[in-house]
């Protein structure tokens, strides 16, 4: 039976950690992270709304993330 929409989860901090610590032990580039985040921000903003998006983003680890966002966004 095919899914129709993708699956969801809720991961804490820690374990998005160690997701991220994993991929790039095998071979995953961090770079190929951030933007595979930021396309998913991208997409889940941009079906909340049809008007205009605000990013904000904070110094953390996730903040790179949120840079990557808005650019997917403006290229959709």
């Amino acid at each position: 039976m095919p899914m129709e929409e993708r699956s969801r989860w809720t991961m804490h901090w820690d374990e998005v950690s160690v997701f991220d610590g994993n991929a790039v032990s095998l071979g995953v580039e961090e770079i190929d992270l951030m933007r595979a985040a930021g396309e998913s921000l991208a997409r889940e903003a941009s079906a909340m709304t049809t008007g205009m998006v605000l990013f904000l983003c904070g110094p953390g680890n996730n903040g790179g993330d949120g840079f990557v966002g808005p650019r997917m966004a403006i290229q959709a």
